[in-house]
């Protein structure tokens, strides 16, 4: 079974965008840790900047 590798926001070689976008994620979450799901869409960044932008309608 193929895995999907996780983006760390820590990682100056992950995409720019992604990036920015988790460390958005742990300003609204207000904790340290970015989760596997938003790790794992980071490598398709503009789909997580929508995940985001949708949950942060939804639930923040």
């Amino acid at each position: 079974m193929a895995r999907i590798p996780l983006v760390d926001s820590d990682d100056e070689n992950a995409d720019p965008l992604a990036r920015q976008t988790l460390e958005h994620v742990r300003a609204l979450r207000g904790r340290a840790v970015d989760p596997n799901v938003y790790r794992a869409m980071a490598n398709h960044p503009q789909a997580l900047q929508k995940l985001v932008e949708f949950g942060t309608v939804v639930y923040f």
